[in-house]
């Protein structure tokens, strides 16, 4: 292998792994930006909850899904509803509650 080939593999390589780089930075959410979501949605969640009309509603988890699931339902506990189960469908993931006495 001559010297400019060689070069150039180095060279090539080297752009190859900064663009992966680059590539996988754009894609991946930095934690920073993870927990701000998080935040935003626990905060969203409160709200959901505190204003919710009726004795009975459902959730759509995915509009919440840096919250984990067991604490969607702490949540809804401090707020009076009780969980009563979840469904999987098609177009989600609904999570059923009651309100409590």
């Amino acid at each position: 292998m001559r010297t400019d080939q060689i070069g150039l593999v180095v060279g090539g390589t080297g752009f190859v792994l900064l663009l992966t780089m680059v590539i996988v930075t754009m894609i991946v959410p930095s934690a920073g930006r993870r927990l701000r979501r998080y935040n935003e949605q626990r905060a969203a969640l409160k709200d959901f909850f505190a204003s919710a009309p009726g004795r009975s509603l459902g959730l759509d988890w995915a509009a919440y899904g840096e919250v984990p699931k067991q604490e969607v339902i702490l949540v809804a506990r401090k707020a009076s509803w009780q969980f009563t189960g979840d469904e999987l469908t098609d177009t989600g993931w609904t999570l059923r509650f009651t309100k409590s006495q």
